[in-house]
């Protein structure tokens, strides 16, 4: 018996390893961008009312982005009946909750949808109502409701070129907060527009995203304009202790440097920006 003993040795080795290389193979992970898009998809189909994770006075900021990076929704319920007039909240903000009834974020935010949509038309409405109102785009403070700033984007957006054209007020002392994701907002339609952005405004991003590193946006913006290298961002996206899998994330997390700002439609933003970093 003795003489039979290397080969069942020889056998239960081979087996063994076997048996470790299948478990091994069935083991295999799924790359970063990947598990960040099936989160993203998982995000996208659970959230079925997006207006309960939304203040209102910040709707269309917010419910904009939903619509541009998650799914479509009723965009148009923003919308005056006055053709190019929109309304930061579906229901009542201003003037009890809101200083104005239409903002830089807000104007923004519905700027990403119609874009997202291929609506010209709505675009070209906006920049009409614009035009034949000194740009004052709703009612309030023309410190907040007048948005010719924004014009130049909108002539972007309808193939009207102006060189050396940005936002018109100085911005980039404002290195974090609820103000510095306005601009990184901005930034953010103006390259998916226009195809690139200026040497200011990359600026503009670094010192954001070195003062604010765990900002997944600030990250993806500055890796997209810089190296393409997605990895820091696709890191923080990936952590599921921050971002579940299986169930939506806290409605505000100080990770995005934007105040009480839905996480979810963050989320999906950062990696709209991620995946369309081509």
């Amino acid at each position: 018996m003795l003489r039979f003993l290397p080969k069942t040795i020889v056998l239960f080795v081979v087996l063994f390893l076997t048996n470790c290389a299948w478990e091994h193979k069935g083991k295999e992970t799924i790359n970063p961008y990947d598990a960040a898009k099936q989160k993203r998809d998982y995000y996208v189909k659970t959230l079925d009312d997006v207006y309960s994770v939304v203040d209102r006075c910040d709707g269309s900021t917010f419910v904009g982005l939903w619509d541009a990076y998650g799914k479509n929704i009723e965009i148009y319920e923003h919308e005056y009946p006055e053709a190019g007039k929109w309304n930061r909240d579906v229901e009542t903000c201003y003037p009890e909750d809101s200083r104005s009834a239409i903002s830089t974020e807000s104007l923004l935010g519905i700027l990403h949808a119609l874009w997202a949509r291929g609506d010209k038309n709505a675009i070209k409405d906006i920049q009409d109502y614009g035009r034949a109102n000194g740009w004052v785009m709703g009612e309030g403070p023309k410190e907040y409701t007048n948005l010719y700033h924004l014009s130049f984007l909108i002539e972007w957006m309808l193939d009207e070129i102006r060189l050396n054209s940005m936002i018109d007020y100085d911005p980039w002392d404002v290195v974090s907060g609820y103000r510095a994701n306005v601009i990184a907002d901005y930034i953010t339609l103006k390259g998916d527009v226009t195809g690139s952005i200026n040497a200011l405004e990359l600026d503009a991003i670094e010192v954001m995203k070195d003062n604010v590193p765990q900002s997944p946006i600030y990250q993806a913006l500055w890796h997209k304009y810089t190296d393409g290298d997605q990895a820091v961002a696709l890191g923080i996206l990936g952590n599921d202790d921050i971002f579940p899998p299986n169930r939506l994330p806290e409605k505000s997390l100080n990770l995005f440097d934007w105040g009480n700002a839905p996480a979810v439609i963050l989320y999906i933003f950062a990696f709209g920006i991620i995946e369309n970093d081509d």
